[in-house]
């Protein structure tokens, strides 16, 4: 496991970068409108509401089936499903836990309006942001190319975005889970891949309880 984080270390260094930054930004009291684009054009009002889909449950699953069925990457997809429905529990936990609800927002000649601040006097956690950045730390396990890397975080960061251009949730609300969706992510990858698992399924056979796996033998 250390020897897979130090080989993905490109992808994990900015990733801490990033919640510094966030972090940061989020204690530093600046208002929610001077980190968000004020302006809005019709061209990112597209952009974003149909980059943010790519987050929500029926496109990930969607997404998933295709991954599975027609590219025939079954491990890849089933690794990414057990990320996706893990961090969706835990999503769903904490959003059930502190009965939150979603944040209002309004349209104006198709424009997309921000809350007003006291909206967000309540925290409100973004799943979007988590399930993106559980996805893309399982993915970067799956792939070896090292500008995989590079590509992979500024597609998470870009989704955390869309959540507060669309003024459907705060800085301090995807920095939250931007964590926490990584931390599933990684969860998720060691629970699939424990070590401990192997070592148990070996010592069950050669204590007898379990058959060792059959091997053909050549003609």
């Amino acid at each position: 496991m250390i020897g897979l984080l130090k080989s993905r270390l490109p992808f994990f260094s900015s990733l801490i970068i990033a919640w510094i930054i966030l972090t940061a930004t989020s204690l530093s009291g600046v208002e929610f409108t001077e980190v968000a684009v004020p302006v809005h054009s019709f061209a990112l009002n597209v952009f974003f509401i149909n980059y943010t889909f790519m987050a929500d449950g029926i496109f990930v699953l969607a997404a998933l089936a295709v991954y599975y069925f027609y590219f025939k990457k079954r491990k890849e997809s089933l690794n990414l499903l057990f990320a996706f429905l893990f961090c969706e529990i835990i999503v769903q936990a904490i959003k059930n836990m502190y009965d939150l609800q979603g944040l209002q927002f309004y349209f104006e000649s198709g424009q997309y309006l921000f809350p007003n601040k006291a909206e967000f006097e309540q925290p409100f956690f973004s799943g979007h942001t988590a399930v993106a950045f559980s996805m893309i730390t399982m993915m970067v396990f799956s792939y070896r190319n090292k500008w995989m890397q590079y590509l992979l975080l500024p597609a998470g960061l870009l989704m955390a975005y869309s959540r507060m251009y669309l003024g459907l949730h705060s800085l301090q609300d995807i920095t939250l889970a931007s964590f926490v969706g990584s931390i599933t992510g990684l969860l998720s990858f060691y629970v699939l891949n424990c070590p401990f698992a192997e070592n148990a399924i070996d010592k069950k056979i050669e204590a007898g309880n379990i058959l060792p796996p059959v091997r053909m033998q050549p003609a």
